[in-house]
């Protein structure tokens, strides 16, 4: 996500929508990260009270995760917010979904990607 996506005075999604960002800490440094979102246009439209998430990243850690997707849940409950999805974007060239194979490729523009360990193996 380019960070002009993240300034509200220069994303219109802002002018309908709500965002907020979370950072998980450990021991003074940065090890996740995490945005969710209230969709209010796509919300009305499709007659849902849905949560989006996007920027999902974390060290190989599963209590950073979850300590990460409790803070965006919480947030979206304390907005009548029933189901949480993703990974969404803003908008559709944001990209959505998330890497399952081909991890020995290098990253690409406008795809998603992540660490391999993102996906459960069992």
């Amino acid at each position: 996500m380019h960070a002009s996506s993240l300034t509200a005075r220069k994303n219109s999604f802002y002018k309908y929508n709500d965002a907020t960002f979370f950072i998980a800490e450990q021991d003074g440094v940065d090890v996740g990260r995490i945005c969710v979102f209230e969709p209010r246009t796509y919300n009305e439209f499709k007659g849902v009270q849905n949560a989006h998430f996007t920027s999902f990243d974390a060290v190989d850690d599963q209590d950073v995760a979850n300590a990460l997707f409790d803070a965006a849940v919480e947030w979206a409950h304390k907005r009548g917010l029933n189901h949480l999805r993703g990974p969404l974007g803003f908008r559709v060239l944001d990209g959505f979904g998330a890497l399952a194979e081909g991890f020995e490729h290098r990253p690409a523009l406008n795809i998603p990607y992540n660490y391999p360990y993102y996906i459960p193996t069992h």
